[in-house]
């Protein structure tokens, strides 16, 4: 599984868990696939016995395993602005349609 994640996304999200009080991972999913990539999603979620588990500068995502076998790999930014910051996350194994 490849996972690039920019150091400030990184820090965005550890900052975030960390105020919720309690130990949650980032929960990766596909909200929907599309001919040439998935629809990403995330979401802050406690580990489970069926997910694939993995660490990238400090943050723990976690992926259903069956979900796991779509998700080749990912990238997690995030953009600031005035309101706040909002994480983005793309799909890194585009096909051509």
């Amino acid at each position: 599984m490849k996972i690039e994640i920019s150091n400030s996304a990184a820090e965005f999200l550890k900052r975030k868990m960390l105020n919720t009080g309690k130990d949650y991972a980032v929960r990766v999913f596909i909200k929907s696939k599309g001919c040439c990539s998935l629809d990403l999603g995330i979401a802050f979620d406690l580990e489970k016995a069926s997910d694939n588990i993995y660490n990238e500068k400090g943050v723990t995502f976690i992926i259903d395993r069956k979900m796991a076998k779509y998700i080749k790999g990912f990238r997690v930014d995030v953009v600031n602005s005035l309101l706040g910051g909002k994480v983005i996350i793309e799909d890194l194994y585009k096909s051509s349609c």
